[in-house]
């Protein structure tokens, strides 16, 4: 009967080794059908009844461990291969080592012949993720290198766009996560919560910026659970801000409406006028798309009067927030109103000029993180998509006057009846509000040479 057995070398075979490891005996025997082994060569192999190989060749899952062993012993399939073996441990991982080299080299040798590969080759070579185990104990000195992946990875979103570092930014805020379960100094608590809750902020704006939005919202109010957690109310507000922008960004201003009037409470118990400026600057756009034009002006006001008490520092997930971006907030209320009242327009155009007045000329540099307080060295391409205006919190948006301006250029320039087109200079691409990357940015928009729709 052992003459009559498949060749030992057929369970070498990377697709029967996948098989066997798996126990998956229904392909086993599909395969080995294909390969001319009828079922009743089969069953009298393993003996079995041929209505039960039909059967398992049509689902019938296979777990009994007597029965197992008996089609392994039958097939002459190596018991070590199916788990089931008399061998030690260690007898069983040599054989597997010997048989993965073996099957390895095989895999290459065919990759540089120019063979093709079956699917369950290409299987083989896949490399399911392994998530590393979270560190027992942290200190100071994990939650420093936390802050600096997450800031490096906002740096490469501003360089790159959201798509391209999606799923490093997932990784990364995985491991984020992990550990907080890790044993650590009540003295590191806040500091962890707060690193965490930044990279769960990142990973939340990038979901929004490649249009997962359901996602996006997840992950924010993650982030606004784990601030509140490290009582770090300021990063409570900015994430409610960044909450707000998705049903603004889509024209749901009554949702953001919401979420702004709610993001000013930890803004208010934060203390932090930048904070507060924020909220109001974003509930003033709200209105402003609502067309409550009274109610727009007082939170304006309010923002700017907020903004005047501002000090010197800033945390880092705040300083995006300068005059730059108010003035680029200011320029969208008068946008929105403009629509349907002409005296704003000019104010529009006003702010926005010196929101551009601050963009420096374009240097061919790299874009700056979100924590840098330097200038932008580029301007955007014409084909880019900018932040949306003032304080997205994204590193691409490290230039307030820029990125926020961009947005509001975008608005001031759409055709529905009653906004604003500016004239621009001759240097600016017609197809687009913005100049290529190397042409130099406009020093000013000058409002009597602004054309209205």
């Amino acid at each position: 009967m052992g003459k009559d057995r498949p060749d030992p070398a057929t369970w070498d075979e990377p697709a029967f080794r996948a098989l066997v490891e798996c126990r998956d005996i229904a392909g086993l025997y599909r395969r080995l059908n294909h390969r001319g082994w009828s079922q009743r060569r089969i069953a009298i192999l393993t003996g079995q009844a041929q209505s039960e190989v039909a059967e398992i060749i049509g689902g019938r899952q296979v777990q009994g461990y007597a029965l197992l062993c008996r089609i392994a012993e039958g097939l002459g399939i190596p018991r070590g291969r199916t788990g089931l073996a008399y061998t030690t441990p260690r007898a069983a991982n040599e054989e597997n080592e010997r048989m993965h080299r073996r099957q390895f080299l095989g895999l290459v040798s065919q990759i540089i012949m120019g063979a093709e590969l079956a699917t369950v080759d290409l299987d083989l070579l896949a490399t399911p993720p392994r998530p590393l185990a979270a560190p027992q104990r942290i200190g100071a000195t994990e939650i420093t290198q936390l802050r600096d992946v997450t800031a490096r990875l906002r740096s490469a979103d501003a360089a790159h766009g959201g798509g391209i570092v999606h799923e490093a930014i997932l990784a990364h805020l995985r491991w984020a996560e992990t550990l907080l379960h890790a044993r650590y100094h009540d003295t590191l608590r806040e500091e962890l919560f707060s690193a965490v809750a930044d990279a769960q902020t990142l990973a939340g704006w990038v979901a929004h910026d490649v249009g997962h939005t359901a996602a996006a919202q997840r992950l924010l109010a993650r982030a606004a659970h784990t601030a509140r957690t490290a009582d770090n109310d300021a990063h409570s507000a900015v994430v409610l801000h960044r909450l707000g922008r998705g049903p603004l960004d889509i024209g749901q201003p009554h949702a953001a409406l919401k979420l702004f009037e709610l993001g000013q409470i930890p803004a208010q118990d934060s203390g932090s006028p930048a904070a507060m400026s924020l909220l109001l600057a974003d509930t003033a756009v709200a209105y402003a798309h609502l067309g409550e034009t009274s109610r727009a002006l007082a939170a304006l006001r309010r923002a700017e009067d907020e903004f005047t008490h501002l000090g010197d520092e800033s945390p880092h997930y705040l300083q995006f927030f300068n005059s730059s971006a108010l003035w680029t907030a200011t320029a969208r209320v008068h946008t929105a109103l403009g629509a349907t009242d002409g005296t704003h327009r000019a104010h529009a155009i006003e702010h926005l000029s010196r929101a551009l007045d601050q963009a420096p000329k374009a240097a061919g540099g790299r874009r700056p993180s979100t924590e840098s307080t330097s200038p932008p060295t580029i301007w955007p391409t014409a084909t880019s998509t900018p932040d949306a205006w003032m304080g997205t919190g994204r590193s691409r948006s490290s230039s307030p006057s820029a990125h926020r301006a961009s947005r509001a250029t975008s608005a001031t320039s759409a055709t529905k009846p009653g906004n604003i087109t500016p004239a621009m200079p001759a240097n600016w691409n017609t197809a687009s509000t913005w100049p290529s990357r190397h042409d130099a940015a406009p020093a000013s928009i000058d409002p009597d040479k602004a054309t209205f729709a």
